[in-house]
This record gives structure tokens, sequence and C-alpha cells, in this order.
């Protein structure tokens, strides 16, 4: 899908085709493909101002980060995405609310309560643009 999207200039497939391969490559454990994938997905959804699909691209690198052992990187994640999903308006669909829930207890759990809170908050606060900025270009 991301061959077919890219080959004909659909960049909403695009952003599509490359968070699901990213998730995909997540559930295998390659996190660093995952990584790559997802960072692709969010600066091409930066691009199209694709803002649902930046939330939800937001938390899976988190999660990502999680695995990769940067625990705080996945906090502050996890709050830009969900500080992004509360501006839109957007719920967390019921089929995906007990994933999030226990992504962030994982997350949570890692970092101690002070640390995940810091960091969510710290998270909460960044600017989109600056968020996307650090994880397409620098890193978490």
């Amino acid at each position: 899908a991301a061959g077919l999207s890219r080959a004909i200039g659909n960049m909403i497939a695009l952003g599509h085709a490359l968070h699901g391969l990213g998730e995909v490559q997540m559930e295998t454990g390659d996190y660093a493909a995952a990584l790559a994938s997802l960072r692709e997905s969010l600066a091409i959804r930066q691009e199209i101002d694709d803002r649902p699909g930046l939330a939800s691209t937001l938390e899976k690198i988190g999660m990502v980060l999680y695995h990769l052992q940067d625990t705080p990187g996945a906090a502050r994640l996890m709050g830009a995405g969900a500080r992004l999903r509360e501006e839109l308006g957007l719920a967390i669909f019921p089929g995906e609310r007990a994933e999030v829930e226990a992504n962030m207890a994982l997350v949570r759990a890692r970092a101690g309560e002070a640390a995940f809170a810091q960091a969510w908050a710290e998270g909460m606060a960044m600017p989109l643009e600056g968020v996307v900025a650090i994880v397409v270009h620098q890193g978490s």
C-alpha cells in the first residue's frame, strides 16, 4: 500500500499506510524499522495537516520509544498525542481504549508516577510543530 500510494502521489493514503506498516513492525519486534516508518508517517501527516492522524502517530511512536527503553520520551509523546486529541475533540474508539490504557499503565509503571507525570506534562505543553520537528529530525 505504501509503495502504490507513493507511486501515485496519494499522500493521505501514504501517511495511513506508513502508520500501519509501523504498527506491524512494532508488533513483530522490529522497533527501529517501526520508528522509521512512523516518523515518515508523522512528517507526511504534518505536511498535509492530518491532525487526527498526527495524534495517533505520536501515541504509537511513544510506544515504540517505550520498547526502545526511552520511557520519558514515550510519556512525552503520549501526552502530546492526548493533548492534540483533546484540542480536536477526538475520542478514543471503544475498541482502542483498553490498549491505550494498558500502554499508559506500562509507561507509568516503568517511569514511576512522578517522572511519568512530569514527562506527560511536558508533552502536553509542547507546541505541535515543535513535537513533530523533534521526533522527525532529532529523535524523541
